[in-house]
């Protein structure tokens, strides 16, 4: 967030992170007609001292980039970077890569792909170097951990299960590319997905997200007869939707259409005959 200021703003009493931002803003000495800029952390998180009315003129979100800004924001860092091609087509082809970016990730990815073409002693930065780079913003660091072949064929057949469903599920986000590489952050495999710049999207549409996201997990119980500690990251992701389309949105046709506020804890039994999630966590098209 990053807000404008043209009032005096006073420190006393506020928390560190306000009498920062007051200390930025203030300027009794400057002409009314002067204004300042002064970053702040998110709305949610900021005191309601600073946010009250007459406190500050514009409130201005600086939200991640969209595809195109994405492209934008390419073209500024590649200029310094001797490129295999022109830096136009790989701007074009880079911003696919970086959906969710924020522009530090985007410009550390340019980076990163510098160092490994120096590290490989290349002449100039391909697309290769491009797809590790943005392999290491978002997974880590590939690392060296010994794993069993055991443990090889169950992350396989997770991320292959993520593969196959995204060619059937009309409305699921369009898979990239899955590794099963380890990375540093802990996950023994990813997968990559391109969301769809959309802003509404349908009870189906999300389904077909959960789906997707789920069946990773599916396909371990049905090839191994049993599940892994591995789809930890999805079971985070799932719950986040579930809980967004039944306590915000009103998508339960159980609880009704009905939004509660995000204090409030949904006490749904998992053995409750009107929870539509209890009992097989998976729909029919499983079996």
């Amino acid at each position: 967030m990053v807000k404008a200021a043209s009032r005096e703003a006073t420190t006393r009493g506020r928390t560190p992170s306000t009498s920062s931002s007051s200390r930025w803003t203030a300027s009794p000495n400057s002409p009314a007609s002067s204004s300042s800029l002064s970053p702040t952390a998110p709305t949610s998180l900021t005191d309601n001292v600073l946010t009250r009315p007459g406190r500050f003129d514009r409130q201005i979100t600086v939200g991640k980039p969209d595809i195109k800004g994405c492209k934008e924001i390419l073209l500024v860092h590649l200029k310094g970077i001797n490129l295999e091609g022109e830096p136009e087509e790989y701007a074009g082809r880079l911003a696919g890569l970086t959906p969710g970016m924020a522009g530090a990730d985007i410009a550390n990815m340019c980076y990163e792909a510098a160092i490994q073409a120096a590290r490989c002693k290349a002449d100039a930065v391909t697309m290769v170097d491009f797809e590790k780079a943005s392999d290491r913003v978002i997974g880590g660091l590939e690392s060296n951990k010994l794993i069993s072949e055991k443990e090889k064929e169950i992350v396989a057949h997770h991320e292959a299960g993520h593969a196959v469903a995204g060619l059937f599920l009309e409305h699921a986000d369009p898979l990239m590319k899955v590794t099963i590489i380890p990375q540093s952050s802990g996950a023994l495999g990813f997968a990559q997905y391109l969301p769809k710049e959309v802003f509404l999207r349908t009870r189906k549409e999300i389904e077909d997200i959960i789906c997707m996201a789920l069946v990773g997990r599916a396909a371990e119980q049905i090839i191994f007869g049993q599940v892994t500690m591995g789809a930890s990251d999805d079971l985070r992701r799932v719950t986040g939707m579930v809980y967004q389309m039944i306590q915000v949105y009103g998508m339960n046709e159980s609880i009704g259409q009905l939004s509660f506020p995000k204090t409030t804890q949904l006490s749904i039994s998992a053995t409750d005959e009107g929870n539509p999630y209890a009992g097989n966590p998976y729909s029919n098209a499983t079996s």
